[in-house]
């Protein structure tokens, strides 16, 4: 359907179908007052093109770049494997001096787009996004091109609320990493994969019809692996249903409130080794009362991981995903060989109930409630809140993708049936090096990253994590690593 033409002038160009992707006279030409129309502000540092053919027009976007003093990277996605870098005719890239290098390039042939986008965009870079569409693609490709434009603007709006909450929590998330990092008591880690399928609990409405089947399960001795957020456990305390493992991982100290049920229930048992390990990233909120308990602490980034390294701990890195439930998930395909079934990840409000009952949250609500406020408009007001507010679309988003690229493993509870292979996860006692307490963490911190070349940098980033005054957004300390690293230069 593609096919290398010529233009007037003598460059390359190309037909698709027989619509033209670049001008007949001049590619290059056009390509420079194309770029030269776009509304840019100097802020952009990620541009993505929606199938710019041949690539005339990328010269002229790190030209602009440049004059605002940005190093551009730059993504080439392709509606055809035609117009990889690679497939291109040996003269074209002889036809032109003009560079037409891209940071990275995606088609169809290379795998799912979100999957490639996330490896490539940071969170961080989310308001630094620019999407070039380049038109004549759309009129040439039509469903194929519109369908790639539209992935990209479901990924970048997760990304964006992925960002907000960066921005709101950065340096309380830093700060919690440190006080983690530095109370580490009795930490456990997996031995082995539990050959078993397992069972992850969110707190939707939907729980509330697993939990008896749950309950029967452990009752009859063919239980999966339960893994809990923590937001779902007075459900299953209630159901009688015991978890294999907690998960925590909000950075807000709301989640203290779903803590104190891990401690009265879950975490605190006469027999030691039937006490359920609390699962959590280092930038978690964690109460002391919490840390007591048996742990089981991992990494979703690179500073968590230096903490742990630096308590003397196995680094156990999952992928960043911003909730709980996508946390338990990845546990759950991490540490046992089965299927996996998920309950309570609705997405969405059943009428006015948001969440399954009880719900801790609910009931702190219900005691709020007045004559003038009562507690059915609170329930109201929320659900439609949650409705309204973009999030659940973007998580359930989120999780089609996740079911999708794990189709042999994860399914919906719908499916589960009771199973004779019930192996239980098995845990290891891991002593953290007590100098984290002794000398103090900062100092451990700054000793770490003395090794590394920009070693003053970081030692700079580290005092401002400690310092006073009002939080840092991740933007803001990130604007400011800029400006320490062009001072040292």
């Amino acid at each position: 359907m593609e096919k290398i033409v010529y233009a007037k002038n003598g460059m390359v160009s190309a037909e698709v179908a027989g619509q033209p992707l670049h001008s007949r006279y001049d590619p290059l030409s056009e390509a420079r007052k194309f770029v030269k129309t776009l509304p840019l502000t100097g802020e952009e540092r990620v541009f993505i093109l929606m199938e710019c053919g041949l690539g005339y027009i990328i010269p002229f976007i790190r030209e602009r770049a440049a004059k605002y003093g940005t190093q551009p990277f730059i993504v080439s996605l392709h509606a055809s494997d035609f117009f990889l870098s690679g497939n291109l005719p040996p003269d074209f890239s002889t036809s032109t001096d003009v560079e037409k290098s891209v940071s990275a390039e995606w088609s169809p042939s290379c795998g799912n787009l979100a999957d490639f986008l996330e490896a490539r965009i940071p969170l961080t870079e989310a308001r630094r996004v620019k999407i070039i569409e380049w038109r004549p693609a759309r009129a040439a490709y039509g469903a194929a091109y519109l369908a790639i434009v539209g992935e990209t603007a479901a990924f970048i709006k997760s990304i964006e609320a992925g960002r907000r909450t960066l921005n709101f929590f950065g340096k309380r998330w830093f700060l919690n990493i440190l006080y983690n990092a530095s109370n580490i008591s009795k930490v456990v880690i997996p031995q082995k994969k539990a050959r078993n399928n397992c069972v992850v609990c969110a707190s939707g409405p939907s729980l509330e019809a697993a939990l008896p089947i749950l309950r029967r399960a452990q009752e009859s001795g063919k239980s999966p692996l339960v893994f809990a957020a923590s937001s779902a456990l007075p459900a299953l305390n209630n159901a009688g249903v015991t978890p294999d493992l907690v998960v925590t991982s909000d950075g807000g100290n709301w989640a203290l409130l779903h803590l104190a049920e891990f401690v009265r229930y879950a975490g605190y048992r006469r027999d030691d080794s039937r006490r359920v390990p609390l699962a959590y990233p280092l930038h978690a909120a964690l109460s002391s009362s919490a840390l007591r308990f048996s742990v089981f602490p991992f990494a979703v980034n690179q500073v968590e991981s230096l903490m742990l390294r630096s308590a003397g701990l196995p680094v156990f890195l999952l992928p960043e995903s911003g909730t709980v439930s996508a946390a338990a998930l990845d546990l759950a395909l991490g540490l046992s060989d089965g299927k996996v079934y998920v309950c309570g990840m609705d997405f969405k409000t059943r009428d006015i109930q948001t969440h399954t009952r009880p719900y801790l949250f609910d009931i702190m609500a219900g005691a709020k409630s007045t004559r003038t406020s009562p507690w059915y408009t609170r329930r109201f007001e929320r659900a439609l809140g949650m409705r309204e507010g973009g999030s659940l679309d973007v998580y359930a988003r989120w999780f089609e993708r996740y079911e999708r690229e794990h189709k042999e493993r994860v399914f919906q509870f719908s499916e589960f049936k009771p199973e004779q292979n019930t192996e239980k996860l098995t845990w290891q006692d891991v002593n953290a090096v007590r100098a984290l307490n002794e000398r103090g963490l900062g100092r451990v911190v700054i000793e770490e990253i003395r090794r590394e070349p920009e070693g003053a940098v970081c030692r700079e980033v580290s005092e401002l994590l400690f310092e006073g005054g009002e939080p840092h957004g991740i933007e803001e300390i990130e604007d400011k690593i800029v400006g320490l690293l062009k001072k040292h230069g």
